[in-house]
């Protein structure tokens, strides 16, 4: 009867067996302290192996959950808050002055802002009787329960004002809370055409205005 052919790496590894266990006593320790690191290496190597394969079998699988909760995430929908058909009154300006307010709603977020300037005690920056129109902006902020008007308006130059050869450029802000008739706010004059940085001077606005929806 033929016997069965045995691999090289099991005829070495017989071998070495061998030898280690035929070897005088010393040798025996070295041989077995260099069969067993063998051993540990590859099974550590192994257990490595294996446990990063299963971390990211893990990961992935979160991954995936993740991903499925998201889709099955009802998708938020946001009602925009209408533009209010008009705004009108006037507002006091800082302690004398006035201010004559008319915010007309415009298709979309846009409004026809129309102000008229009485007694801002600044002449050639903000006269009496300045009038100034433009187109504005309404945005609410239903999260904070309010709501701000705002516009960017111009004036012409005044050679005798503090902005001598420069148009002026006029900034208007409203804020009050939503359904609320008090506004706080603010004109603006800047030096130069759609120039909005450091101001010429701020004239404070506060009082009623009539909201019509």
């Amino acid at each position: 009867m033929s016997r069965p052919a045995i691999a090289p790496s099991a005829r070495t590894a017989t071998t070495s067996t061998a030898a280690a266990v035929s070897a005088p006593p010393r040798i025996q320790e070295r041989a077995h302290t260099a069969i067993g690191g063998s051993a540990r290496t590859a099974i550590g190597g192994s257990a490595r192996t294996a446990i990063g394969r299963t971390a990211r079998t893990v990961l992935a699988a979160i991954a995936c959950v993740v991903l499925a909760c998201a889709a099955c995430t009802p998708t938020e929908t946001v009602s925009p808050v209408p533009v209010p058909s008009t705004t009108s009154g006037t507002l006091d300006l800082e302690i004398r002055g006035s201010a004559e307010i008319t915010l007309t709603a415009l298709p979309g977020s846009d409004t026809q802002t129309t102000v008229v300037v009485t007694g801002a005690a600044a002449p050639h920056l903000l006269d009496d009787g300045t009038k100034l129109e433009g187109a504005g902006r309404f945005e609410p902020f239903p999260e904070a329960g309010t709501e701000l008007f705002a516009a960017k308006l111009s004036l012409p130059a005044d050679l005798a004002g503090p902005c001598g050869a420069k148009p002026r450029a006029v900034a208007l802000s409203l804020v009050h809370r939503t359904a609320a008739p008090r506004f706080a706010g603010a004109l603006t004059v800047y030096c130069g055409a759609d120039h909005f940085g450091i101001p010429a001077r701020v004239f404070r606005l506060s009082g009623t205005l009539t909201v019509t929806q």
